[in-house]
């Protein structure tokens, strides 16, 4: 958790981008199974 209360997501954004790194996010599914705010996974797409 962030100080300001907010859900620390850095080391979800540093994965997503290290798979895309890896491969064409166009062509693949990210399937995130964890607890994460509403709206996260459209600010990660």
């Amino acid at each position: 958790m962030n100080n300001n209360g907010s859900c620390y997501l850095k080391i979800l954004e540093s994965i997503i981008t290290d798979i895309s790194n890896l491969t064409d996010l166009n062509d693949t599914l990210v399937v995130i199974r964890s607890t994460v705010p509403p709206g996260t996974s459209e600010k990660l797409n």
